[in-house]
């Protein structure tokens, strides 16, 4: 059934002095009738999304099943595609791939795109893998045309995974640390991650976001981890994962300057994408579910800095969600989909004149 033809609207109260969050299901104004709706299909496996508006155009990256994980990008002029290649010929475009040598970190896969425009540059943070097994660890990559990227800090990741949970090999907590999401919100860049290995991380299924800020896109200067105590200082490369701030695997989040709020998406339950409000602490102040039908993701698609899309009105809030999506848990069905709506929230925009 398309959205335009039923609106669901859910009201949740958060706070007596924040008001109401609903959600209203209709369609956006980037597309219409979209629900689980199928934009990239090919052999292979598909799947980490990551989504943006660019300067009236769409660019998605992704990570592909090519030989192990290569990051790829597709572009279009419509949300619903066609998709294609920066040069029109193709599908995608290779933006990232495995170096091959056993010796690097993204020696075997890279993955997990997570990408964000800052003045004239474009950054990719990733999750590489130096070969099966290894502990996943993050690395970033920069572009001037957001199609192509090298890599930064000499090829080194930039994080590594703390195992900092004396069991988590006993455990099978053997993931690592990566499905990095970037934000960008003067004058720190913020990188929120999954560390399976880390002490504050859920001991049975190695769940957990970890939250790390810097002046530096290499996160090698000045860098800082959120604790229970508040931000302290770490040495380069290195966090202890001693405090969760969100119970989650993988997310994806955007800034709302006019909110003064995070918008993070979450897939914590089977069929559902949850939606989550964070103030300028990293508290959360609001949390929804809705129906979307994901077997890995989420992507939110937001502007190329990584805010909220332009909208009308202070209350209402477009999000769309991309999702790795297909008939069964074998990565090799998945497909690329979107998923389109619109948040109506009664919180309030102090940012707005």
């Amino acid at each position: 059934m398309g959205l335009t033809m039923f609106t669901l609207r859910r009201c949740l109260r958060i706070l007596p002095i924040l008001g109401l969050l609903c959600l209203v299901v209709s369609p956006a104004s980037h597309s219409k009738d979209v629900r689980d709706r199928i934009i990239v299909e090919r052999k292979g496996y598909d799947y980490a999304p990551a989504l943006l508006f660019d300067h009236g155009k769409y660019r998605l990256y992704w990570c592909a099943g090519i030989a192990g994980d290569y990051i790829v990008h597709s572009t279009s002029d419509h949300l619903l595609g066609p998709w294609h290649a920066a040069t029109g010929k193709g599908l995608y475009d290779v933006s990232l791939q495995p170096t091959r040598s056993p010796s690097d970190f993204d020696g075997l896969h890279t993955c997990d795109p997570n990408v964000i425009k800052v003045g004239e540059t474009y950054y990719m943070y990733f999750g590489g893998a130096a070969s099966e097994g290894a502990l996943t660890a993050v690395g970033v990559a920069r572009s001037s045309d957001g199609v192509r990227f090298e890599r930064m800090n000499g090829g080194k990741p930039i994080l590594s995974a703390a195992q900092t949970n004396a069991s988590y090999k006993a455990s099978k907590l053997t993931y690592g640390a990566g499905q990095p999401a970037v934000l960008f919100v003067d004058p720190f860049f913020y990188l929120s991650i999954t560390d399976s290995t880390a002490v504050g991380a859920n001991p049975v299924n190695g769940a957990g976001q970890f939250l790390l800020r810097s002046r530096d896109p290499t996160f090698q200067r000045d860098l800082q981890e959120l604790t229970a105590r508040g931000w302290r200082g770490r040495s380069p490369g290195q966090h202890t994962g001693e405090f969760s701030y969100l119970e989650s695997f993988g997310i994806d989040w955007m800034y709302d300057r006019e909110g003064g709020r995070i918008i993070a998406a979450t897939n914590r339950l089977a069929g559902q994408t949850t939606l989550i409000f964070l103030e300028e602490h990293f508290r959360v102040v609001g949390a929804f579910d809705f129906a979307v039908q994901w077997r890995e993701g989420p992507a939110l698609l937001g502007n190329s800095d990584k805010t909220v899309l332009p909208r009308a009105s202070c209350e209402a809030i477009p999000i769309v969600i991309a999702t790795a999506n297909g008939p069964d848990t074998s990565p090799w069905s998945w497909d690329l989909a979107v998923t389109d709506a619109t948040i109506s929230t009664l919180l309030g925009c102090p940012g707005r004149p």
